[in-house]
C-alpha cells in the first residue's frame, strides 16, 4: 500500500502484510524508487488486506486471528474463523530510523466467526465501516467518531450483516409454489430488502409458509422468525376494544375526553380546542376523530418531552396532555385521515376499562387462540428477541439522534422513535403465519374459539357514515374494498414493511419484509405472483426475449412492458412472425436507461402491415413523413436518449384519412392550433409532450372524422385524473389516449377523450409494476384490450398509466 504522507517531508512509505511477524511492515521510499525496511507494527494477527483512511491517513486492517482455522473454513464455509478488524493510528513519522514511533493499536471489531468469518478486508469512509471476507458476506457498520483527532467509538448494537449472494427461499421448496416464490425474491432484489416471510391461505387454510434471505447476523429467515408489524398493529388493536365493546365495558359512542369521557384526566387546555371534548371511539377507530396529519404531521414523531419538561422518550399519556393544547384540523366524524396519535389513544382507552397494560390484556387474548409469540417488539438492537430477525434502513438518512437520553447517533430503525411507545398503533411483532391466522380467525374462530364473535367483526367492516358512493373505505382498524367483501392493513416503518390481507376470491395472505420497500403495492405483488400458479397459460413463449408480457385469452393481443431498449428490434421481428402487428408504442428512461411499452394486435384492421421507425432525430422524422407514398402515421411517441429528442413512428397504408402531423410544437403553439382544427373538422389522436432541456416539446397527430368529438388535455396530475376519466365517461366519452411525462420531475397525464363507441371501458393510474402485471391478467382473461400503456417515474418507484376498451 503506496501512501504520500500530508507533511512538508518529502517522503512515503510502503505497507505490507508482514505474515511470520503477524504484523505491518512499513518501507520507506527512496529518491530512486527503492525501498528501506523501517519498521514491523506489531498487531497480534495475520494481516490480510491494508486500508488507509482517506481522511485520516491510519491504517485498516483485516486480521485472521486463528490462522489455522481458515483451512478449514475455505474447505467448508459454516466451519467457523474469528474475524477482527484494527485501526493503526500511525501518529507522525520521523525523518529517519524507526518511521512511526508513537503509532498505535487499536481493536475496532472482533467475533469468533458466528456473525462474520475470515475477514479479509475493512474499508472506511466517513463514519461507515464495511469489512469483507473470504467468501460470500459482508458486515457493514456505523461508527462514532467524536473528538478530533478521530476517536472510534464503535456501534457494536448497530452494525449490519450483509450477505451477498442474491435471497433465495429457505424452507421446503416447493415445486408447484416456485414461480410465486420466484416473485417475492424478484421484488426482494429490486428493492435492496434483505429478507421476507409469508403466509398463504386459500379457503380458510394456511397452505404455505416460507422465509426469503437474510435475518441478519449470519441467519436465514424461516417462517418462525417474527418480523416488526408497523402499523398492522392497529387491527389488533381494534380487536380489543371491540372485545370490550362486546363485553359491554366500553361502548361505541362513548366520550373520550373531558369530565364525562373515558380518559377524564385530559380535558382542552386554554390553547386547546373544544371539539376534543366531541370525540367518541368510533371515530377515533374509523381514523375520523379530526387530527389530519397530513395538514399538521404526525405527534407520535414529534418529541413533546421539552415542552411537557420530562425526558424523551414521553409516555403515550404525556403526548395526549400535550395533544390537549393543539387544535383539530377538522370537527370530528365528518370525514376520514389516517391518525397514528387516535389508535395510540385507543391503547390507553384499553388500559383504563381493563386496569391492565395494553400488552398485557391483549397478549391474553392472542394466547388463547393459539397465537403465542405475538407480543410488542422491544426498539434497541440489542433487545430484539431471540427470534426475530434484524432491521435493514435503506434509505436516507442513515443515522440520526437517538429519542433516548444518551442521543448518540442510530440508525432510524432502533432510536428514531420506540415500539414500546408506539405499542398500540405500530409497535408489534410477530409471525407471517400467527399474523395470518390472526386475521383468519376474526371471521371464522379458531377451534370453536373467537376473539369477538362474527357480529361484532361485521361491525368493524361497516362503511362509515360520512363515505359516500365508494366500494373502499377504513373500517374499525381495517382497510376495505371491493365493496366490503375485501379487507386487509399494511404497515411501513424505518426497517420494515408488510401487509396483511383477505381477498374476496377465498385468498389471504401476510407478507413481511426487514427493510423499508419503496414500492408498496405489496398487495399487488402477492395477486401477481398468485396469478403465476392460476394463470401460466396467459404467459406466452416468446423465448424469454422480454420480461414481462400478457396474451389476452383469444390470444388477439399481446402487451410487453419494461422491454430494454437494446431488445426492442429482436421482440419486434420475434412477435411479427406469429402474426402481431404492433399498435401502441410508449418510450420511457428509468434508472438511466430506456425501455419500451407495447401493444401488439393479430388481425388488426388495417389494409397492410405497420412499418415502425425508432430513434429517428427531428429531421430524420420530417424526411420520413415527406417520403410517406400511400402511407399515413397512426402513431407518434418522442423521448430523450444520448441527450437527443428522438421520434418513433407507426405507419400504414393511408385509406385515404385525412391527417395533419405538427412537430415539435411549443405548448402555446399547440393551445393556439387546436381549436381551429377541431373547427376544420380533425379530431386529435395522438397529443406527445416530452421535457427535454427545460420546455415541453409537443408532437400531435389530427385525423378527420365524420362527426368525431374529441376533447383533449395535458398537465393533468395524477391526483386528479380518475375523478377526470369519471366525469368524462358520464359524458359518454371514451379516453382513446393516455402517456405519462414529467415536468421537473413531478408526472403529468395527456389525455383524449373521444365518442369511440366501447362495451367496456376502464383505466389504471399509481399502480407499480407487479399489481399491474396482475391487473393486465385479469383484462386478458376478460378479453378487454388495452389502448395505451404507459410509464412514470412516482417517487422513485416505476408506475404505470393504461387504459383497456372491450
Amino acid at each position: 500500500m503506496r501512501w504520500p504522507l500530508k507533511f512538508s517531508l518529502p517522503i512515503c512509505f510502503v505497507f505490507a502484510s508482514a505474515s511470520r511477524d503477524n504484523g505491518v511492515a512499513v518501507y520507506r521510499r527512496r529518491h530512486d524508487n527503492t525501498l528501506e525496511a523501517s519498521q514491523i507494527i506489531k498487531v497480534g494477527a495475520l494481516v490480510d488486506n491494508i486500508n488507509v483512511d482517506p481522511v485520516t491517513g491510519n491504517l485498516w486492517l483485516a486480521t485472521l486471528p486463528k490462522v489455522m482455522d481458515i483451512v478449514e473454513h475455505s474447505k467448508n464455509i459454516s466451519h467457523f474463523t474469528a474475524s477482527q478488524v484494527l485501526e493503526v493510528q500511525l501518529g507522525k513519522p520521523s525523518a529517519s530510523g524507526v518511521a512511526f514511533p508513537d503509532h498505535k493499536v487499536r481493536g475496532v471489531y472482533r467475533n469468533d466467526g458466528k456473525e462474520l468469518s475470515a475477514s479479509t478486508t475493512a474499508l472506511v469512509y466517513k463514519s461507515q465501516l464495511l469489512v469483507g471476507t473470504l467468501h460470500t458476506n459482508m458486515l457493514y457498520c456505523e461508527m462514532d467518531f467524536q473528538a478530533e483527532p478521530r476517536q472510534v467509538s464503535f456501534l457494536s448494537d448497530h452494525n449490519y450483516w450483509i450477505s451477498c449472494e442474491s435471497p433465495r427461499a429457505n424452507g421446503l421448496i416447493s415445486e408447484q409454489m416456485q414461480p410465486f416464490d420466484e416473485v417475492i425474491l424478484d421484488f426482494m432484489k429490486e428493492q435492496d430488502i434483505p429478507g421476507a416471510s409469508v403466509a398463504i391461505s386459500r379457503g380458510g387454510a394456511v397452505r404455505y409458509c416460507q422465509g426469503y434471505g437474510c435475518a441478519g447476523t449470519g441467519r436465514k429467515v424461516q417462517p418462525d422468525l417474527m418480523f416488526r408489524i408497523a402499523s398492522i398493529s392497529k387491527t389488533i388493536t381494534a380487536v380489543g376494544v371491540m372485545r370490550l365493546v362486546e363485553e359491554g365495558k366500553l361502548s361505541l359512542g362513548d366520550r373520550v375526553f373531558g369530565p364525562n369521557g373515558i380518559l377524564k384526566e385530559h380535558s382542552p387546555t386554554e390553547n386547546g380546542d373544544i371539539r376534543l371534548l366531541d370525540i367518541t371511539l368510533k371515530q377515533l377507530l374509523h381514523h375520523s376523530a379530526g387530527w389530519d396529519r397530513d395538514r399538521a404531521g404526525d405527534p407520535v414523531f414529534w418529541k413533546v418531552g421539552k415542552h411537557m419538561n420530562v425526558a424523551e422518550p414521553v409516555a403515550p399519556s404525556v403526548l395526549i396532555q400535550y395533544m390537549m393544547g393543539r387544535k383539530l384540523q377538522f370537527t370530528p366524524g365528518r370525514r376520514h385521515a389516517y391518525s397514528n396519535l387516535g389508535y395510540t389513544v385507543l391503547g390507553q382507552v384499553i388500559e383504563r376499562a381493563t386496569g391492565q397494560r395494553y400488552e398485557e390484556f391483549m397478549t391474553t387474548l392472542l394466547n388463547v387462540m393459539g397465537m403465542k409469540q405475538m407480543k410488542i417488539g422491544r426498539t434497541r438492537k440489542n433487545e430484539l428477541s431471540d427470534k426475530e430477525v434484524e432491521y435493514f434502513h435503506n434509505r436516507h438518512p442513515r443515522m440520526v439522534k437517538s429519542i433516548f437520553p444518551d442521543g448518540c447517533k442510530v440508525p432510524p430503525q432502533y432510536g428514531r422513535w420506540t415500539m414500546e411507545e408506539a405499542d398500540a398503533h405500530g409497535g408489534w411483532i410477530a409471525t407471517a403465519s400467527d399474523l395470518l391466522k390472526f386475521l383468519l380467525s376474526l371471521e371464522s374462530g379458531v377451534s370453536g374459539n373467537r376473539i369477538i364473535s362474527r357480529e361484532t367483526f361485521q361491525k368493524m367492516l361497516d362503511k362509515p357514515l360520512f363515505e359516500k358512493d365508494t366500494e373502499e373505505w377504513y373500517g374499525f382498524g381495517l382497510d376495505i374494498w371491493d365493496n366490503g367483501s375485501s379487507w386487509g392493513h399494511s404497515g411501513q416503518m424505518e426497517g420494515t414493511s408488510g401487509v396483511l390481507t383477505r381477498q374476496c376470491e377465498g385468498y389471504a395472505w401476510a407478507l413481511l419484509f426487514n427493510s423499508w420497500a419503496k414500492d408498496l403495492d405489496l398487495d399487488g405483488l402477492v395477486k401477481y405472483a398468485l396469478s403465476r400458479l392460476l394463470s401460466v397459460s396467459i404467459q406466452p413463449d416468446f423465448g424469454g426475449i422480454f420480461p414481462s408480457s400478457i396474451l389476452t385469452e383469444d390470444k388477439r393481443q399481446l402487451i410487453t412492458i419494461m422491454v430494454p431498449k437494446s431488445h426492442f428490434w429482436p421482440l419486434y421481428e420475434d412477435v411479427k412472425s406469429r402474426g402481431f402487428e404492433l399498435t401502441w408504442l410508449n418510450a420511457y428512461r428509468f434508472a438511466d436507461a430506456l425501455y419500451f411499452n407495447t401493444i401488439f394486435f393479430q388481425n388488426a384492421n388495417f389494409n397492410s402491415a405497420m412499418s415502425v421507425y425508432i430513434g429517428l432525430t427531428k429531421d430524420a422524422c420530417r424526411e420520413t413523413l415527406n417520403n410517406l407514398v400511400g402511407l399515413r402515421p397512426v402513431h407518434i411517441e418522442t423521448y430523450v436518449d444520448d441527450n437527443d429528442l428522438l421520434f418513433a413512428l407507426l405507419v400504414t397504408s393511408s385509406n385515404e384519412v385525412s391527417w395533419t402531423l405538427d412537430l415539435d410544437l411549443t405548448v402555446a403553439q399547440h393551445r393556439k392550433n387546436m381549436p381551429v382544427m377541431f373547427k376544420s373538422g380533425f379530431n386529435l389522436t395522438v397529443q406527445c409532450l416530452t421535457e427535454y432541456k427545460g420546455r415541453l416539446h409537443v408532437s400531435v397527430l389530427y385525423e378527420k372524422v365524420a362527426n368525431g368529438e374529441c376533447i383533449a388535455e395535458f398537465d393533468l396530475k395524477p391526483d386528479y385524473y380518475q375523478f377526470e376519466f369519471h366525469r368524462q365517461a358520464k359524458e359518454g366519452l371514451v379516453l382513446s389516449y393516455a402517456k405519462a411525462y414529467h415536468v421537473k420531475g413531478q408526472p403529468r397525464f395527456s389525455v383524449i377523450w373521444t365518442n369511440e363507441k366501447a362495451e367496456i371501458s376502464r383505466t389504471r393510474h399509481n399502480v407499480s409494476k407487479y399489481g399491474f402485471l396482475f391487473e393486465m391478467r385479469e383484462a386478458a382473461k376478460k378479453n378487454c384490450y388495452a389502448k395505451c400503456v404507459s410509464c412514470y417515474n412516482n417517487e422513485d418507484v416505476l408506475n404505470f398509466l393504461a387504459s383497456w376498451n372491450k
